[in-house]
């Protein structure tokens, strides 16, 4: 009997997590590693064709943004992780720009983008008065509320809380699966900033430890 394609990536999974161990013999780093594969054990792979169709297109023949477009409709859950950041820079506009420096206002981003993708919605994010609402993630719901300005002074914030720690290099793209999937006022977000902040402080008190 052939296996399942989550059956094969939980396979895979366990070959690299615990064989990692044994060629590397770096324990906590596989678990990290395995921590990061998970989320595959549940992805439905017949989604990638369409994704390979459009790529198949590009390939022969087609533009950048045409690619960029196609995969909109291919794949609008994983397009809108992070299309509409980059939408939000190829339509700024010069008249827009004291805007983008200072942000829009707060909550605007989400009616905001409802009406620019209405068309890729589901029905139950019409609010009570029948306009379309769209809770994007952080990039670019909270650089289109309070603007470049403000969104650069967070990331240096957060950057001043990672680069010390040992490991920066796993809390990289964990900081950026954050902000390209949750906004600001989510329980993830800040459980990322918590996380941080206790990382510094434990680290912290074992330097003072080893020094004294």
């Amino acid at each position: 009997m052939l296996l399942s394609t989550n059956k094969i990536a939980l396979l895979v999974i366990f070959i690299c997590a615990f064989g990692g161990v044994f060629v590397f013999g770096k324990l906590p780093l596989w678990i990290a590693v395995t921590a990061l594969l998970l989320p595959f054990l549940s992805f439905d792979f017949d989604r990638l064709k369409p994704l390979l169709e459009v790529l198949s297109d590009f390939v022969t023949h087609g533009s950048l943004w045409d690619l960029f477009d196609a995969i909109k409709y291919a794949d609008a859950s994983a397009w809108f992780r992070f299309g509409p950041f980059v939408e939000y820079f190829r339509d700024l506009e010069v008249a827009q720009l004291s805007n983008f420096l200072l942000g829009n206002g707060a909550g605007t981003s989400t009616a905001y983008f409802g009406e620019k993708y209405i068309l890729h919605i589901d029905p139950e994010w019409f609010g009570a008065d029948g306009k379309p609402n769209m809770d994007l993630p952080f990039f670019p719901a909270f650089l289109y509320d309070y603007g470049v300005l403000a969104t650069l002074v967070l990331l240096y914030f957060i950057w001043r809380l990672m680069k010390n720690i040992k490991g920066i290099i796993l809390l990289i793209p964990l900081a950026l699966f954050v902000f390209f999937n949750s906004n600001f006022n989510t329980s993830i977000f800040w459980f990322l900033i918590y996380s941080l902040l206790v990382i510094n402080v434990l680290e912290n008190k074992e330097f003072s430890i080893e020094t004294n």
